[in-house]
């Protein structure tokens, strides 16, 4: 559990699911260390946006919103 900051309100369950979520990020970091993308972004909250977007649309059509 490294990195895993435990106290008394702590329950096991919590402790488990930061421990899985750690392992996926772990997985999918070694199977596609440096990941990219097709959305168009200058910052970082341009990409959140891009990302929010494009769950209701073309990466294509959110790029051309971006982009203005």
């Amino acid at each position: 559990m490294v990195g895993t900051k435990i106290n008394a309100n702590t329950s096991i369950e919590n402790v488990m699911q930061t421990e899985k979520c750690r392992e996926i990020f772990l997985r999918l970091q070694a199977e596609n260390p440096h990941p990219t993308t097709e959305l168009e972004y200058q910052s970082v909250f341009e990409l959140l946006i891009a990302v929010i977007l494009s769950a209701q649309a073309t990466d294509k059509s959110v790029n051309i919103a971006t982009r203005k």
